[in-house]
C-alpha cells in the first residue's frame, strides 16, 4: 500500500487518515501496550494491583487517559475514535500474543499477574470510553 492511500472513514464526513497516520497510531499503541505490560510486570511484585490497591489503579488510569487522548487526536487531526480504535487494536493484538506466548512478561507467576493484566484490559475500554464521550458532541453538530 502506498503512503498516499486513504481510508474514508464515516465519523467525519470527507475524513481520511493516510497510511503513515494509520501506522504511527498503530506504533504509539504498541509502544503504549509495552509501557503498560512492563506496570503490569513491576507493579503486580510492588503489589500496586492487590486486592485493595486495584482500586487506586483504575481510577487513576481512568483520569489519566486527558493526555494520552489529546495526543492521538493531534496525530489524527481531529478524528479521535478513529484513531483511539486503531491505538485500542494495536495494543489489544500484542496483548492477546503476549498472554498466549509470552506470559512471562508480565511476571513470572501467570496467575498472580492477572489482576494486573485485567487492568490492562480496562485501560484499552477507558481509551475508547473517552474517544467516545469526546466524539459524541462533535458527531451530534454534524448530525450524525
Amino acid at each position: 500500500m502506498s503512503s498516499s492511500a486513504t481510508f474514508v472513514l464515516p465519523t467525519a464526513a470527507g475524513a481520511r487518515l493516510n497510511s503513515v497516520k494509520v501506522t504511527v497510531l498503530a506504533a504509539y499503541g504498541i509502544a503504549l501496550w509495552y509501557i503498560a505490560a512492563l506496570m503490569v510486570r513491576y507493579g503486580t511484585a510492588a503489589g500496586l494491583y492487590g486486592r485493595d490497591a486495584n482500586l487506586f489503579a483504575y481510577i487513576a488510569t481512568a483520569l489519566a487517559f486527558g493526555p494520552l487522548i489529546w495526543a492521538a487526536r493531534r496525530t489524527a487531526r481531529g478524528l479521535l475514535l478513529p484513531a483511539i480504535t486503531i491505538v485500542s487494536l494495536a495494543a489489544l493484538l500484542c496483548d492477546g500474543l503476549a498472554i498466549t506466548w509470552w506470559p512471562t512478561l508480565y511476571g513470572p507467576d501467570a496467575a498472580s499477574s492477572l489482576p494486573g493484566i485485567a487492568w490492562l484490559s480496562f485501560a484499552v475500554a477507558c481509551g475508547l470510553l473517552w474517544a467516545l464521550l469526546l466524539e459524541m458532541p462533535a458527531a451530534a453538530q454534524r448530525g450524525q
